[in-house]
């Protein structure tokens, strides 16, 4: 995966080129809290926790899910049964790319997409998988949340270093 990450990244940059590109909603911030907030924030956590729900409940209560389940814990048998496991895997490849791609159009109007945001943001997700656990949707939660908050603070405390206090 990271090295796709590398290889798209490179296609892109010869593509369209290394200025950075922002798109941005003029909304007006809300001021909550002494602070201002911008309430696309809102929006971003709103569509993060309804994804995160849904796919709990696609893989807890679905079929397809069962399957998908049964195949990261013993994918010999599942096979045995006749299910084609190439298959399987390839769905669940499209949906985390179907999922990579909702996540990155949430997050374009926070920021600019700059050179190198690609690996900090793929980073970030190979630490989050790490400390939730291979194949634990709450551990990679509650793992995505620390993650967040330790990344956000450490960029208070020392910007330069806040990808490697994550660590």
């Amino acid at each position: 995966t990271f090295s796709l990450v590398l290889i798209i990244g490179d296609v892109i940059r010869l593509i369209w080129g290394v200025s950075d590109r922002s798109v941005s909603f003029n909304i007006e911030p809300l001021e909550m809290l002494g602070t201002f907030i911008n309430p696309y924030q809102f929006v971003v956590i709103g569509l993060g926790l309804t994804v995160a729900l849904g796919l709990w409940a696609f893989l807890k209560f679905t079929r397809y899910g069962r399957i998908v389940r049964a195949a990261v814990h013993s994918r010999e048998m599942v096979s045995a049964l006749g299910i084609r496991i190439r298959l399987i895997y390839a769905g669940v490849f499209a949906l985390g790319l179907a999922l990579a791609a909702l996540a990155a159009g949430a997050f374009l109007p926070t920021a600019p997409m700059a050179l190198g945001v690609d690996i900090d943001l793929i980073i970030q997700s190979f630490a989050v998988v790490v400390i939730g656990g291979f194949g634990s949707i709450l551990g990679t939660f509650v793992a995505s949340l620390i993650v967040g908050v330790v990344y956000a603070f450490s960029i208070l405390i020392w910007p330069n270093g806040a990808l490697a206090v994550v660590f």
